[in-house]
């Protein structure tokens, strides 16, 4: 009996896990992978940072790929002139 509890804590456990993983990784992955993939080359669109992520690596990344945007610089300088 003790053994089935803990096999089935264990199982719990995991699956928590992974959908916590999916929900706060991979599905903004995705969203930033997608975006990337349907932006055209030299518009104005930008990648949002994903919800929660602003102080992540993945907020990171999302800045240092629009640091990339051939407008990224221009607007830097305008704002930092106001």
């Amino acid at each position: 009996n003790i053994a089935f509890v803990m096999i089935f804590q264990a199982l719990v456990v995991t699956f928590v896990a992974i959908v916590i993983a999916f929900y706060l990784i991979t599905k903004p992955l995705i969203k930033i992978a997608n975006f990337l993939h349907e932006m055209a080359p030299g518009s104005k669109e930008r990648l949002k940072i994903p919800a929660f992520h602003k102080r992540s690596e993945l907020g990171k990344l999302v800045v240092d790929i629009n640091k990339f945007h051939p407008f990224y610089w221009m607007d830097i300088f305008i704002s930092n002139a106001y």
